[in-house]
């Protein structure tokens, strides 16, 4: 019986119990095989291959080789997606797609899937670095070439509402900014060795939660279309600003929310947030999952560059400076900048209360990137704890 591409596609991901296997494989920097005793000339050929004997067996010798570079940055290409919490990954570095009506295929380095989105990752990586920028006008162009027909092939199989991005993952390759431009028009991601090791930073510390910051990054300003974006809030004003309060359920805040983390490898405004400790996290996920909570409000700023959000007033009288109604979120990636309370809010990111839980939030609307650090600076300077005489007292 003859196979459709999408189930062709499908025979070609590893299972869940699968991939703690395949991810030790695949951190591991050698190549391994074994070769029968007795097969002379196939044992030559490997050790001029380059392979060497790490042990011999009664019936078997054991053989070990340095992956080539390539291999070693695709496989950590590929663990970063898992770690990140990808529920599809591709099995080994044979995975073809059909991608026109002729029944054409590319092959395809990294390909990860999950409920919302899926990644195609094409990974280039050279022996040392490059003095001279690389041409990938080729590469990019055939990856735009074959855009339409991946899409079409991976939504049949996996879901039409899945968005999918596509990056250009290079190690020790300079890019020109001809190349960068090129990509950015055809809506191709250049992700560099900095950038893929921010995320297997940030999934050490943040676990799947992680993927949140990721596909915030890969797709700014998408739409989310299986949000509900509405919330009850009061709009008021604090220090000549617009802002509201509400609150809603950490599962939506974390899909629409950004962290402005001090690392060189990814730039769009001023970052002033330190990584998440993961034991900080850890202690906070327990809290939560023990029926703990967190009565303060996470400070955000909501970006209104689409615009200023919607917000619908309950009442026609102006009594005073507050007024209650309906506020719509911006239901897109990258909408929310947590200025305060990001370990609170990703405390939530594994736990069964994210979405049967509400946490408060006071958002501010269109502070640039030096009043959101003017804010963090205040909040986490001027805030003070209580002192223990104090506490005594109060008991």
């Amino acid at each position: 019986m003859n196979m459709t591409n999408e189930e062709k596609l499908f025979h070609q991901f590893i299972t869940e119990n699968e991939l703690a296997k395949k991810k030790r494989i695949r951190n591991n920097p050698f190549d391994s095989k074994s070769i029968r005793k007795g097969r002379k000339s196939e044992l030559d050929e490997a050790l001029e291959d380059g392979w060497e004997i790490s042990s011999e067996g009664k019936t078997t010798s054991r053989l070990t080789r340095t992956k080539k570079p390539d291999v070693q940055w695709e496989d950590e290409v590929w663990v970063t997606m898992a770690d990140l919490g990808f529920i599809y990954l591709n099995k080994d570095r044979h995975c073809n797609i059909t991608y026109n009506q002729a029944g054409h295929k590319t092959q395809v380095d990294v390909l990860a899937v999950d409920e919302e989105t899926a990644i195609v990752i094409e990974c280039k990586a050279s022996d040392s670095v490059t003095p001279r920028p690389r041409n990938f006008k080729t590469i990019v162009e055939a990856i735009e070439g074959q855009k339409e027909g991946l899409i079409r092939t991976i939504r049949n199989a996996f879901g039409k509402q899945l968005k999918i991005g596509f990056i250009l993952a290079t190690k020790n390759y300079k890019v020109s900014p001809k190349d960068k431009e090129r990509m950015k028009a055809l809506d191709i991601k250049h992700f560099d060795s900095d950038t893929i090791a921010y995320y297997k930073e940030l999934s050490k510390h943040l676990g799947r939660a992680a993927r949140y910051q990721f596909e915030a990054d890969l797709f700014p300003n998408t739409k989310i279309s299986s949000m509900d974006n509405r919330v009850p809030a009061v709009r008021g004003k604090m220090g000549g600003h617009t802002y509201y309060s509400f609150s809603i359920e950490p599962e939506k805040l974390l899909k629409i929310s950004y962290v402005l983390h001090r690392s060189k490898s990814i730039r769009i405004l001023p970052s002033y947030q330190r990584m998440i400790k993961k034991s900080r996290l850890k202690k906070v996920q327990t809290f939560v999952d023990e029926g703990g909570y967190f009565p303060n409000s996470i400070v955000i700023n909501i970006d209104n560059t689409r615009g200023e959000p919607k917000f619908e007033s309950l009442t026609q009288k102006k009594e005073g400076i507050s007024v209650a109604g309906i506020l719509y979120l911006p239901n897109v990636y990258r909408s929310a900048y947590i200025i305060d309370g990001q370990h609170r809010l990703y405390g939530y990111s594994d736990s069964h209360y994210s979405e049967s839980n509400s946490i408060p939030v006071v958002a501010f609307v269109g502070l640039d990137g030096s009043e959101q650090l003017k804010l963090f600076m205040e909040i986490n300077e001027n805030q003070k704890s209580v002192p223990r005489n104090l506490r005594i007292t109060l008991v």
